[in-house]
């Protein structure tokens, strides 16, 4: 088993009485595990190969650390929320 390791968040915003949530599907519909089903936004913690192939912090090679982790988790949702 290959182990990557992404991170992301939980984006809201509370609208009167309702509560929207930011959802994604991706690129041609389908996620990195082939469903069609919509996830959260998130990504891998060193973004090097424009998402096709995980950089070494995501792959477990190198330790990411808590800036990585924060940092990673910004950029996927500020992009995701675009």
């Amino acid at each position: 088993m290959k182990r990557e390791f992404s991170a992301g968040g939980v984006v809201f915003k509370r609208e009167k009485e309702k509560i929207l949530w930011l959802v994604r599907r991706a690129a041609g519909g389908e996620n990195y595990r082939g469903n069609l089903g919509w996830t959260l936004p998130k990504g891998w913690i060193d973004d090097r190969d424009s998402g096709k192939n995980p950089g070494p912090k995501a792959a477990g090679e190198e330790r990411a650390t808590e800036e990585d982790l924060q940092a990673a988790a910004v950029r996927e949702v500020e992009e995701k929320g675009e």
